[in-house]
């Protein structure tokens, strides 16, 4: 990994912190009194467009006074095209002046009050700007390398920063850097100084002379052009047309790095082959007339039969074969090239038999194998950058995809109705409950982790653990105030109220309601640790752990939600990794619920006047003296409690793609993760 990912990244961990409300940073502040990172701006602009910096008012570069950068964050001024938190780069700034407000220099004054919605990047131990040598050698980072600490060295850290950060840290670990081998990034790579000549030709007017004379001796030598504004149409042309082995190595570094060479990668938009094309996946150009087409017969699926989407998706997939695989897809151009890989799993599963007689024959098939026709459905939607593009996605998806959910809905109601829903008996044993008195165990609760989204993720943890995914039926209804009680290791200690309205079971010991307060008691008196944040607590005990909301993201984002799925699992992914560091021999991941994500939104449902006592878009309370027409099943914490479900795939509230609590099997499968 190159050392300016790992910049990248731990910059934009900052953002996944959330206040004591649960809502994300308005900004990551990153201060830095020396002006030490300045020399990057460029480069770290190229690679993060959320990537701000104090300074003189010059909108194209991102850069503007306090109250610019203010108007920016808050889409009032030349609005971010990303949903990454904003990064507010403050040179010749520290902390402690954007602390002290009584006496914040002026300038600064409009930014005082932003530090208080917003996340500082500092040191962890002392909370100071992160200087060059501090981020390079810092151990928690990974990065670890070992910099010399004399003048010269330090000195020719600065003046080689941008070269710097382009390096493979490998390559730097486990030797001694001197001022010797920083010198070195600058004059061997004449490559990465051609491709960034012709990502900004404005980037050399502050090299120094020497490495500029190296690149045209370079230029000259290798490809008999010199590296001038006339010659760069002609390096563009060869460079995807490659004409010769150095023009391949051109290119082979040019994927290597075009990530953060968004300037070239404008002006390949614009280069078309001249002929019939040698190379013609190296054309930008052509890859984006390829990806119209397809958005254009996208959009005209919506008007379709599933039976015409069907057999056009299978088609068109033959036809795309490896795009979804091209440099342009690493780079997010071919979002719809992408998306008709996964619709291409959803129509070649969609058209298999999928049922059964009872619920275990249906739950059985949909672990074995159909669990990816949701999964792919989710994917479809995830490979979308903006919401235009998820609007062609759902017309498609609701052609293709909306019908099969709301059959197999129907069915699994039809199974309820006729045989009764399994976990109505609370005595039955359970997988989250058995073990449960085992030592080292952390029974860990992911709030709303549906089983496909759950089989996916096993199969990343499997590369580093012994992982056993199995699955149990979430209590009825399938929201969280009943479900998350029942998968916790205080279930036998509940039970729930013939009046109850508002689904949450009470403490059968005082008749209060399960609160978080009550329930962190509860965990103790039973011998349970309540680990919070990152928390590791003692390993060879018992220990509760809460991390990654699914959940909230569906109700937050709905149609975006499949956006949102890597980036909370990554979060979950860290902190079982923090358990197992700190010796946790056994972690057991539970959820309470899975849920229903609809393209074209559910229909919606309706209800007798005066029936409910309680109502969600999925689930009510009936009455005592009313009736449904609609599927009932007993509350999980009192058979006496009937509740009335929305019949499929609708809600008994307009507009939602995402919501739960029905009855479904998306929403009542729930899975068990078991690590070791």
């Amino acid at each position: 990994m190159k050392i300016i990912d790992v910049l990248i990244q731990q910059l934009r961990k900052q953002g996944d912190k959330a206040d004591l409300l649960a809502l994300p940073p308005s900004a990551i502040l990153w201060t830095d009194k020396d002006a030490a990172w300045q020399p990057a701006m460029p480069l770290l602009k190229a690679a993060m467009p959320e990537l701000l910096e104090l300074g003189d008012y010059n909108p194209a570069q991102r850069t503007g006074p306090a109250v610019w950068l203010k108007c920016v964050i808050a889409g009032l001024a030349n609005p971010l095209e990303t949903d990454k938190v904003p990064v507010i780069y403050l040179p010749g700034v520290s902390r402690r002046e954007l602390r002290a407000i009584e006496s914040c220099p002026g300038h600064l004054i409009p930014l005082a009050e932003l530090q208080y919605r917003s996340c500082w990047w500092a040191t962890p131990n002392n909370n100071r700007d992160w200087s060059l040598t501090a981020f390079l050698a810092n151990a928690a980072i990974g990065l670890e390398l070992d910099i010399a600490k004399d003048k010269t060295t330090q000195a020719t850290l600065a003046q080689v920063l941008e070269p710097l950060l382009e390096a493979d840290a490998s390559s730097l670990q486990g030797k001694r850097i001197t001022s010797a081998e920083l010198q070195a990034l600058v004059v061997e790579d004449p490559i990465r100084d051609l491709l960034h000549w012709l990502d900004n030709p404005a980037i050399a007017d502050s090299w120094q002379p020497m490495r500029l004379a190296i690149l045209q001796q370079y230029c000259q030598k290798e490809y008999g052009l010199t590296a001038e504004s006339g010659s760069r149409t002609t390096f563009l042309a060869k460079l995807c047309e490659q004409p010769g082995p150095v023009w391949s190595a051109l290119w082979t570094r040019f994927e290597d790095m075009a990530e953060r060479l968004p300037g070239l990668l404008k002006q390949l938009e614009t280069v078309q082959p001249l002929a019939l094309a040698l190379n013609p996946d190296c054309y930008l150009s052509l890859a984006l007339e390829e990806e119209q087409q397809l958005a254009n017969a996208f959009s005209a699926m919506a008007s379709k039969s599933d039976l015409e989407v069907d057999a056009e998706i299978t088609q068109l997939h033959q036809q795309q074969a490896g795009r979804a695989e091209s440099l342009w897809s690493r780079l997010g151009y071919t979002v719809y090239a992408n998306a008709l890989e996964h619709l291409a799993i959803l129509v070649s599963l969609k058209n298999k038999p999928f049922g059964g007689p009872d619920l275990d024959v249906m739950a059985s098939a949909y672990q074995r194998e159909f669990w990816q026709l949701d999964y792919a459905a989710l994917q479809a939607m995830a490979c979308a950058q903006h919401d235009s593009q998820r609007a062609v996605i759902d017309g498609v998806l609701s052609v293709v995809y909306t019908p099969w959910l709301e059959h197999k809905a129907e069915h699994f109601q039809h199974l309820v109705k006729q045989l009764g829903y399994q976990r109505r008996d609370r005595d039955i044993e359970e997988p989250a409950a058995a073990g449960y008195q085992a030592a080292s165990q952390v029974v860990f609760f992911v709030d709303g982790l549906r089983f496909d989204v759950a089989s996916e993720f096993v199969k990343s943890l499997a590369a580093d653990y012994s992982v056993q995914l199995s699955a149990q039926w979430s209590a009825l209804p399938s929201l969280t105030a009943t479900a998350k009680a029942a998968v916790t290791p205080i279930r036998d200690l509940l039970d729930g109220d013939v009046d109850n309205s508002n689904f949450i079971p009470k403490v059968y010991s005082s008749g209060s309601d399960l609160s978080s307060t009550n329930f962190k008691t509860l965990l103790q008196q039973q011998g349970w640790q309540y680990l919070d944040g990152v928390e590791t607590g003692d390993p060879t005990g018992l220990a509760w752990v809460q991390t990654g909301d699914l959940d909230k993201a569906g109700h937050k984002e709905q149609m975006r939600l499949p956006s949102r799925i890597d980036d909370i699992l990554s979060e979950v992914r860290s902190r079982i990794d923090g358990l197992k560091q700190a010796g946790w021999q056994h972690i057991r991941i539970v959820t309470d619920h899975g849920w229903l994500w609809v393209p074209g939104k559910m229909p919606k449902a309706t209800l007798a006047k005066n029936a409910t006592s309680e109502q969600t878009p999925r689930c009510a309370i009936l009455k005592s003296t009313a009736t449904s027409e609609q599927v009932t099943a007993p509350w999980y914490w009192n058979n006496h409690v009937h509740i009335t479900f929305a019949p499929g795939i609708s809600a008994f509230r307009a507009g939602l793609h995402y919501d739960h609590g029905g009855l479904s099997l998306q929403e009542c499968l729930t899975p068990v993760i078991d690590i070791h």
